[in-house]
């Protein structure tokens, strides 16, 4: 999707104390909700939200927001009431977002990093992976052991004045 750059960047401040400088605009995108077609402007946050639709896009159509319910009924003049509800059955978890957890080490709390592997998973074959398959010709069908480490010699000449 086609995007423009703004003239200026906008800094968006986010839920943990943080900021965000966007500078990418996609216009006149169009929502859709409860059957209403409506176009904004959308702002790229490196963040992992669908969509935030704002006090201006909300105020006009006369959004109300029920947190507790988590509904939101828009009430635009001319229109039949559409009401959006988000699921009920959310069970807060002990899991936290990057961002909560990036602001919680620079404070100094104490971190651990794990990789979790799952060693019951099958591995994967070869043929499972579209690239090799489809050019098997170009790969090993065996490697004989790891390659052994080799000192190589890399080396850029410069020629000076050009």
């Amino acid at each position: 999707m086609p995007h423009e750059s703004l003239v200026s960047f906008v800094c968006v401040s986010t839920p943990v104390g943080d900021t965000i400088s966007v500078d990418r605009v996609y216009q006149s995108c169009v929502v859709t909700i409860g059957g209403l077609r409506t176009r904004v402007d959308l702002l790229l946050l490196s963040m992992n939200f669908d969509v935030i639709l704002g006090m201006d896009w909300s105020s006009p159509r006369h959004a109300i927001l029920d947190y507790h319910a988590k509904t939101v009924i828009l009430v635009v003049p001319g229109l039949p009431r559409i009401e959006w509800r988000g699921s009920l059955d959310y069970v807060p978890s002990r899991v936290i977002s990057f961002l909560k957890a990036q602001q919680m080490v620079e404070m100094g709390c104490l971190s651990y990093l794990a990789f979790v592997r799952d060693v019951s998973a099958e591995t994967p074959t070869i043929d499972s992976v579209p690239a090799v398959r489809d050019f098997s010709d170009m790969f090993l069908a065996d490697l004989l052991g790891m390659l052994s480490d080799k000192d190589i010699d890399f080396d850029i000449d410069l020629v000076p004045g050009i």
